[in-house]
């Protein structure tokens, strides 16, 4: 898994290399989608189909026909892309 200085995240899945490109509009519309969605997964599915880069796309639809994968794929890429800060209240 990397990280490129052009935005591109690497995951290596099984020895193939999938190549994302997240941007603010796709990130916010898939939360939009999954929070207003019966179906999760779909709105998972459409939001790495946005992303991917072409050259990873036919891969990824491969990929993508194996049970949690999708979930999994965000989960990891939406950890480097978004990192969770540590928020402090003050009183």
């Amino acid at each position: 898994m990397s990280k490129e200085n052009s935005g591109i995240i690497t995951l290596k899945v099984s020895g193939i290399e999938y190549k994302f490109a997240p941007t603010p509009q796709a990130y916010n519309k898939c939360l939009n989608e999954s929070a207003r969605a019966d179906d999760v997964v779909g709105a998972i599915h459409t939001y790495l189909k946005r992303i991917v880069t072409p050259e990873s796309r036919d891969a990824l639809a491969t990929l993508l026909l194996m049970p949690g994968v999708g979930a999994q794929l965000a989960e990891k890429i939406n950890k480097i892309y978004a990192p969770a800060i540590e928020i402090e209240v003050k009183e």
